[in-house]
């Protein structure tokens, strides 16, 4: 498995542990549109528990940019390479 593979199937276990209902598919497009719980307040549970399945940190700005599931990988994907 590669580790793009790797952090899709990590963010789509941390969906399934927020949201009750998910899309059959998780993949980069999928975004808050695509899951009605989404809303502000779950937005913030999303990036919480992405912060701790791994073990990063989330700026300010990102939590507001981020609009689909391709771009929180892009984000982890560069912290991961830093750490």
């Amino acid at each position: 498995m590669s580790q793009s593979e790797d952090i899709y199937r990590r963010i789509a276990k941390v969906l399934g542990q927020v949201f009750d209902e998910l899309p059959d598919e998780i993949g980069p497009k999928t975004s808050a549109m695509d899951i009605p719980a989404w809303d502000s307040l779950n937005h913030i549970n999303v990036i919480l528990a992405l912060e701790m399945e791994f073990k990063i940190k989330f700026t300010s700005s990102q939590v507001q940019d981020v609009e689909n599931v391709g771009e929180i990988a892009d984000i982890i994907t560069e912290k991961l390479a830093r750490s």
